[in-house]
């Protein structure tokens, strides 16, 4: 992955991780990198991070920020904004244990029904997305630290960027317009649409 990231400086990469394999050895290849902006994915508390992504991943996910902070490597954070969360990731605080932390910057995205609930959560009700949408932008006028809604974004751009703006990496560095293509083309492939992907 630092090669790419080498290769490509005229290029900006925003990596999204759960931070469990951030290591020393990662960190150091790309500490001096100035186009790359890592988000460390959580829920928002313990206790709804760990419910998402299993136990003990909120405690390491701090010390991989801890380990980024250390090294000077500029970071924020990401959150899938849900029904069990919602009411709690755009409080006080959530957002200012965040900036304590060393984070720079916030990504909310919502969570998507097409993923038929499997995890134990839905998408928000369009109330509380409303709700939720005022909060948090009106924090980057509040907080020393900057966040982005991209249900708001893309809504101001016209609809989804992908393939347009920006382009998905995976793990795998495999490319793709869409970080959730693969998890929509399964979805549809289960039901009446599976024509459209029968290719």
């Amino acid at each position: 992955m630092d090669n790419v990231l080498r290769k490509h400086q005229d290029s900006f990469f925003w990596i999204f991780t759960n931070g469990t394999l951030f290591g020393n050895i990662f960190g150091l290849k790309i500490q001096n990198l100035k186009n790359v902006f890592f988000f460390f994915s959580l829920e928002g508390s313990e206790s709804e991070t760990d419910f998402r992504r299993g136990k003990g991943v909120y405690e390491k996910i701090l010390k991989s920020m801890e380990r980024a902070r250390s090294l000077e490597i500029p970071f924020g954070f990401s959150c899938t904004v849900a029904d069990y969360n919602v009411r709690s990731i755009d409080k006080d605080d959530f957002i200012d244990e965040m900036i304590d932390n060393g984070c720079k910057g916030g990504i909310y995205i919502d969570y998507k029904d097409y993923f038929e609930g499997k995890e134990g959560i839905r998408e928000c009700l369009l109330e509380e997305k409303t709700e939720f949408e005022k909060n948090i932008l009106a924090k980057n006028f509040e907080k020393d630290i900057w966040f982005l809604y991209i249900d708001s974004i893309e809504r101001e751009l016209g609809g989804c960027q992908g393939g347009k703006r920006f382009i998905h990496l995976d793990p795998q560095l495999g490319i793709a317009n869409c970080p959730l293509q693969t998890d929509i083309k399964g979805f549809f492939a289960k039901n009446r649409f599976s024509r459209l992907f029968s290719e």
